[in-house]
């Protein structure tokens, strides 16, 4: 959360203006709302003033249904891929590995950028260090994902198996930041006709945890167990990270018959 940071900010008036507008703005899904800290004039024409206390909000974003969109998703970019030639195949095979890593294992926008071939290819298992917590979290692949990565490796044929997944192109040896991937995650799921709040690389992490939620019984030790996994401080955390009051109470409307 953005806290008491200052930012300059200068704004050309003409001298007989008497309004000033301070337009919002936005950064990613994150609306910035501030107040000005100080304001002096400059040659009558020149207002200079920092910005203070700023508060963020971030607009929820939705799970995908795990096999009527994720599944499908993963499959429809399985045909594509095969169908594409050139620079299309191997950005639809990357893209279709990164989703799938998303969904099947529920890492931060971060971490999920920051995986490497090396970190998948004849492995089981690793240990995620989590930028945001700056702790370590084992993670365990299962073999349906391994096998899609694999797959896709031998169609990217990277120069290094220690390249980055979403390798950027313009920066090489570094991954594509979070706002490329958001677009072209939500270009993506537009494509395929997937709709849902918010798309995001939070949309896959939200994904895993309502699976693994729904795979433990959907009760009070399923919610305890999401939490350890997703590393939440508190049950009521990951209950509120759920949505699990909402959608009971939606689910008691639509059982009337």
């Amino acid at each position: 959360m953005l806290r008491w940071n200052h930012f300059p900010f200068f704004i050309f008036l003409s001298p007989l203006s008497s309004n000033l507008v301070f337009p919002s703005f936005q950064i990613g899904e994150k609306y910035i709302k501030y107040h000005f800290l100080t304001v002096y004039l400059k040659c009558g024409t020149i207002i200079y003033f920092k910005l203070a206390k700023m508060s963020v909000g971030q607009t929820a974003c939705s799970p995908l249904d795990w096999d009527r969109e994720f599944q499908k998703l993963l499959k429809e970019l399985s045909v594509a891929i095969h169908e594409a030639e050139g620079e299309r195949k191997v950005t639809l095979a990357r893209y279709q590995t990164a989703i799938a890593i998303g969904g099947y294992l529920g890492p931060r926008a971060k971490e999920l950028l920051h995986f490497t071939w090396f970190d998948f290819l004849g492995k089981s298992e690793k240990d995620v260090y989590e930028f945001k917590t700056e702790k370590n979290r084992k993670i365990y692949f299962n073999e349906k994902l391994l096998k899609l990565i694999s797959a896709n490796y031998k169609i990217i044929d990277p120069n290094n198996v220690h390249d980055f997944i979403l390798e950027s192109p313009k920066h090489p040896g570094k991954p594509i930041s979070t706002r490329a991937f958001n677009k072209a995650f939500k270009k993506v799921l537009e494509n395929y006709n997937v709709i849902t709040d918010n798309p995001s690389s939070h949309t896959l992490r939200k994904t895993f945890a309502y699976r693994v939620f729904d795979n433990k019984g959907k009760d009070e030790q399923a919610l305890i167990f999401v939490g350890e996994v997703l590393g939440h401080s508190s049950i009521d955390y990951t209950r509120k990270y759920l949505g699990i009051k909402r959608n009971q109470i939606k689910e008691a409307y639509l059982s009337i018959h």
